[in-house]
């Protein structure tokens, strides 16, 4: 082969090279790739998010704060914005007396949605609380009460914990109208019953005092599911929905014990012990924010 031909040999080998190299490295660049890439890591972001959000509610159901805790921070470093992770994280925050990282979840997901009424609620129990530490200011747990009332009026929760800083306060006109108000919504709230008693207690009407106290125990006893077998909303100890044992800083925590004494009797004693035992917590309260 003359020197020519190799000549022409190798120069037509190196174009092949470069045309090659050209494709592949255009390949390469080509939005479409590069929004595969993204779109793949994307979902693998989501499939490891909803693995750790699981892993985050067996420990909470299993009532493991701590490692749910972690579970649910980890969840949220996958995905801010999740709502439920953030709310849990609060609870779960709040479980461990972790009151301030509790304030700054739920304050977030304020941030993150601003109608939720949940949160509100929540920041609301934080800052009306006894619990050791916690941060008590009653004007702010108030206000957020308030808040969650107007972004969700089917809701008692908060209704009632408005009349229960209302008595903390001695404000007992608005303690009676949120109490009534809870009442009108929800006839079957023991704890509503049960505070109206205590202020026709304070008031001195002993018998009216005596039948909201007993009304307060009938809601509050256990009833038996039909056929005799546990239902989905039954409780371990079998106590009424909103008297079932709460997280921490579920408000005044209310006692209702059964009436021992026979209909038309004196004031039962357990109703006198209980209504002085929220006396003392009312004194507390005040105590606290001194």
């Amino acid at each position: 082969m003359n020197r020519r031909a190799v000549f022409l040999t190798v120069v037509a080998l190196l174009l092949f090279a470069a045309i090659t190299l050209f494709k592949f490295r255009t390949r390469e660049d080509e939005p479409g790739t590069e929004v595969t890439r993204q779109a793949t890591a994307q979902e693998a972001r989501i499939r490891e998010f909803w693995e750790v959000y699981r892993q985050a509610t067996e420990y909470r159901v299993a009532g493991d704060s701590r490692r749910a805790a972690e579970s649910y921070a980890r969840a949220l470093e996958l995905d801010p914005q999740h709502e439920d992770a953030r709310y849990y994280l609060g609870n779960m925050y709040l479980e461990l007396g972790r009151y301030r990282e509790a304030e700054t979840a739920w304050e977030h997901l304020v941030l993150v949605n601003p109608g939720s009424a949940r949160a509100h609620s929540r920041l609301g129990d934080l800052h009306f609380c006894l619990e050791p530490g916690a941060p008590v200011d009653l004007t702010r747990a108030e206000a957020e009460f308030r808040r969650a009332l107007h972004l969700n009026q089917e809701e008692t929760g908060p209704l009632l914990r408005l009349g229960e800083i209302a008595l903390v306060r001695g404000n007992l006109t608005d303690a009676s109208y949120f109490l009534d108000a809870v009442i009108a919504s929800n006839p079957g709230s023991a704890p509503a019953h049960f505070l109206k008693g205590y202020l026709a207690w304070r008031g001195g009407d002993l018998g009216q005092a005596s039948a909201l106290f007993a009304k307060a125990v009938e809601l509050a006893r256990p009833r038996e599911p039909a056929g005799g077998v546990p239902g989905e909303g039954d409780t371990k100890r079998g106590l009424a929905p909103l008297l079932a044992p709460q997280m921490k800083c579920g408000a005044l925590k209310l006692e209702i014990a059964e009436v021992s004494a026979p209909a038309g009797s004196d004031v039962p004693a357990q109703m006198q012990g209980q209504y002085q035992r929220l006396v003392e917590m009312f004194e507390e309260f005040r105590r606290l924010r001194s």
